[in-house]
């Protein structure tokens, strides 16, 4: 069942990734928000995204994706402090994103997600999310309570 749920996940998390990786090669750059969205929330999710779309579009990366090169201008402002890893893991290429932040901040990101489960809090090298619990290890030390998305994209051509 667990494994349903994660197919499920990475599929959202691909098909969310492609959708912002148009916007971001069309110069919708701006950090679209709802009425009483937080801004600083949808625009780490607009991160995640991006950062994920970067790798789908560029499979061999590996490093640390740069915010100049996601087109993300309009939020800069919001992602001072995000960060993001990539490399190589067991059975294809892990993501992880991070950004310091409280519960309300996860609450507002997790809203923001509109569904994304794989966004949680990191105790230094393991994370936690609100929905699925105990995640595991995670692929690079992040700080503690920062919160924190990590997803695999597996195989090498996705």
């Amino acid at each position: 069942m667990s494994a349903f749920i994660l197919l499920g996940l990475v599929i959202v998390t691909l098909l969310t990734g492609a959708i912002v990786g148009e916007r971001v090669i069309n110069g919708q750059n701006a950090v679209a928000t709802l009425p009483g969205e937080d801004p600083a929330a949808a625009a780490f999710v607009s991160y995640k995204m991006a950062v994920q779309a970067f790798v789908a579009r560029n499979p061999g990366f590996a490093g640390s994706v740069a915010l100049s090169d996601l087109g993300l201008q309009a939020s800069a402002s919001f992602l001072t402090n995000a960060a993001n890893d990539v490399r190589l893991v067991a059975g294809g290429t892990g993501i992880t994103v991070w950004e310091p932040g409280t519960s309300t901040f996860l609450s507002e990101v997790a809203a923001s997600a509109e569904g994304d489960v794989a966004i949680g809090t990191s105790d230094g090298t393991n994370w936690t999310t609100p929905v699925l619990g105990q995640m595991g290890p995670l692929p690079v030390t992040v700080p503690e309570g920062d919160i924190v998305s990590f997803i695999t994209y597996s195989g090498s051509g996705f």
